[in-house]
């Protein structure tokens, strides 16, 4: 049996508790956001701004975990431009766009809160689909062209694009392009794109993954794609870390499928060919590893 008097005060807390979460103001966007969003909504090629304001909840660390923690308010602004539009056309408009989100007045107006800017082509449907994230201290050049440069590689392929550009630049390795595809046919087409735009990408498909290390490698993409529609292949990737192949065979060990695709890694000519040394890991379906090397071209 419950005790009255206990039940009368966890009634009062109760009630105090949902008044101060009434009384409490959601987050609104400021508007000097509302206004600069008016402006690139109007603009030719622009089909969409969206905006929001949201607290941010995060996790604290042990040994707190488990409370949640309201981090400030964060506003996102969307823009949402048409897949269609030129690579010039679609540099000055991400260039004009960005330059008006965030603009001073808009950044003195946030009062604290971070501004996170997104553009998107294509529709939710099928590919292409570009989508590039920019924190507000970008350099809106540097935002501009990535913009341009994931249309042009969404395009080359019909796959889905994205890359997040900070305040930080793209020097080194930073704004690598992660592009989805439907089918590794399409990787030399993707990889050639990213590279004349002067971009490393990531490389996906189902049962395939490619990274490249640096503005080359069409020698290992073909191997890959290869290797990838071998009979018994489930999943190949190419790890520029390690610069080598990974490749799971559902088969059981000494299968005729894991024979064969051990037997067609070693006879390769591709590793002889550049003077490079390839390394390569199958896994069956027993979890079994083996390791060589391509085209049998050990260091």
């Amino acid at each position: 049996m419950r005790h009255p008097l206990r039940a009368s005060v966890a009634g009062l807390v109760l009630a105090a508790l949902a008044t101060t979460i009434g009384c409490a103001s959601a987050p609104t966007v400021p508007a000097e956001l509302e206004r600069a969003a008016a402006v690139v909504r109007a603009t030719p090629g622009v089909t969409g701004v969206s905006l929001r304001a949201a607290e941010s909840i995060a996790e604290p660390p042990l040994p707190n975990f488990g409370e949640r923690v309201v981090e400030p308010v964060v506003l996102d602004a969307e823009v949402t431009v048409d897949p269609g539009l030129s690579s010039e056309r679609a540099h000055a408009l991400a260039l004009d766009a960005f330059r008006s989100l965030t603009a001073p007045g808009v950044l003195e107006a946030r009062e604290g809160a971070t501004l996170r800017i997104a553009f998107r082509a294509g529709d939710d449907g099928a590919p292409p689909r570009v989508e590039v994230g920019a924190a507000a201290d970008a350099a809106p050049v540097v935002v501009a062209e990535a913009v341009a440069d994931a249309l042009e590689i969404a395009r080359a392929g019909t796959a889905d694009v994205s890359l997040t550009v900070d305040g930080e630049g793209c020097d080194g390795i930073r704004c690598t392009v992660t592009v989805a595809a439907d089918d590794t046919a399409v990787f030399p087409a993707l990889h050639r794109a990213a590279v004349a735009a002067g971009r490393r990408a990531e490389l996906t498909a189902p049962g395939a993954r490619f990274g490249t290390p640096a503005l080359h490698g069409d020698e290992k993409l073909g191997l890959l794609v290869e290797l990838a529609t071998r009979p018994g292949v489930a999943d190949a990737a190419y790890l520029p870390q390690e610069n080598a192949f990974r490749v799971f065979v559902d088969a059981e060990p000494g299968s005729p499928p894991v024979t064969e695709v051990v037997h067609w890694l070693m006879s390769r000519a591709d590793a002889r060919r550049t003077g490079e040394h390839w390394a390569w890991t199958l896994i069956d379906a027993s979890g079994a590893e083996r390791s060589g090397w391509i085209s049998g071209f050990a260091p």
